[in-house]
């Protein structure tokens, strides 16, 4: 599905990572030497569904080809996302943030990876808006016959699909920014 400020892609697409890529290079490549390019990672290793960002991290980090204009950061949790945005911004002078995060939606878009053009609403930060671009992907769906709230529904996402995601997410990090 494309809406003019954000486009949702199933990560089973065989072209999900070039899409990825061709996302990042479209909203960067105004930008790209003039600006340092920083990748928030927000979620835990602690609860399967927010493993996604951290996951992605890692994958970069093992890359064998280095983003040499990027630096990844991880935010292990809501606690150190201000204070991380602080830092970066203190650090790097106006830089463009790529959010990376996990999502719990509509059951019929689980497994689905949404490229947004604008700064994010994070379910985990009570929708504190975040970075330029963002990356997020929905890992679980919402229950909304039990009043379930967000980090238990994070805890019931399955790690395979989390895994598989991160995996999808990081390739097209890659594609876009080498």
């Amino acid at each position: 599905m494309v809406n003019n400020r954000y486009e949702k892609i199933n990560s089973n697409d065989e072209h999900a990572e070039i899409k990825i890529g061709e996302f990042i290079i479209k909203n960067i490549n105004c930008i790209k030497n003039s600006k340092q390019i920083v990748i928030l990672c927000i979620g835990s290793n602690n609860i399967d569904g927010e493993f996604l960002a951290p996951l992605v991290e890692r994958f970069l980090k093992e890359n064998k080809k280095p983003l040499t204009s990027t630096r990844v950061i991880l935010t292990s949790d809501r606690k150190n996302v201000i204070k991380n945005i602080i830092r970066i911004k203190s650090r790097y002078n106006d830089p463009f943030i790529i959010v990376i995060a996990s999502e719990v939606g509509n059951s019929k878009d689980v497994g689905k990876i949404i490229l947004k053009k604008d700064p994010v609403p994070s379910q985990l930060l009570q929708n504190i808006r975040v970075g330029n671009i963002a990356i997020s992907a929905i890992v679980n769906d919402e229950d909304y016959d039990n009043d379930c709230d967000f980090y238990v529904q994070m805890q019931t996402a399955k790690l395979v699909l989390v895994y598989k995601i991160a995996k999808v997410i990081s390739k097209g990090l890659e594609f876009g920014l080498n």
